[in-house]
């Protein structure tokens, strides 16, 4: 199992968190994500429905992300590292 450690100096949403977990590591279980990333089952959950139905990043049946929601996370990702750049 893959601890997961931010060092950013500002925060992410749990949410994105989650979802960048996801797009590294495809786990199956929600359990697994809770474990890596020190998250509470309660949180986690709150995490995952959002995810799920407010942002349509998540696939209803499963735990992998969308199409869209990978693009979103790539999209995330490329503009953090131009922002690094630009620092």
């Amino acid at each position: 199992m893959v601890r997961v450690v931010h060092d950013e100096t500002w925060r992410k949403p749990q949410w994105l968190i989650v979802a960048e977990y996801i797009y590294d590591h495809a786990p199956t279980k929600q359990v697994d994500i809770a474990t890596a990333l020190n998250i509470n089952a309660g949180n986690l959950s709150k995490a995952i429905k959002y995810l799920r139905d407010d942002r349509k990043m998540i696939d209803p049946k499963s735990l992998r992300l969308t199409p869209s929601g990978r693009a979103y996370i790539d999209e995330v990702r490329s503009n953090r590292s131009a922002n690094d750049d630009a620092n």
